[in-house]
């Protein structure tokens, strides 16, 4: 069985809006997920107090992809998590707050 990659593309729109497509990703243990900046921004996935993964924050520089499996042990449910973009020519972080679901394996 291959195993599942689940894709969240991230962009800063106008205004420092930041958009997360999906908000909403419902994952399993065992599946992988990454995090890509379309607008090539340096950005950050911070789970702030809990994390189903072994670091609670990952960080990628301009044009890079942050990629991270479930592990099998995960606890399952809701965490809350941000992401934030730092956008080099205005020097400004902007931020966004979607949602990871994990549920039981693959």
């Amino acid at each position: 069985m291959q195993a599942v990659m689940h894709t969240v593309k991230l962009r800063l729109g106008d205004g420092g809006n930041v958009i997360c497509i999906p908000h909403k990703l419902i994952a399993a243990k065992g599946q992988s997920i990454e995090w890509e900046c379309e607008t090539r921004q340096p950005f950050t996935i911070d789970f702030n107090w809990e994390s189903p993964f072994k670091e609670m924050a990952f960080h990628a520089r301009a044009g890079e992809k942050i990629k991270a499996s479930i592990p099998e042990v995960a606890p399952e449910g809701y965490f809350a998590y941000f992401v934030a973009i730092y956008d080099k020519s205005t020097g400004k972080v902007y931020t966004f707050d979607p949602d990871l679901i994990i549920r039981g394996g693959r």
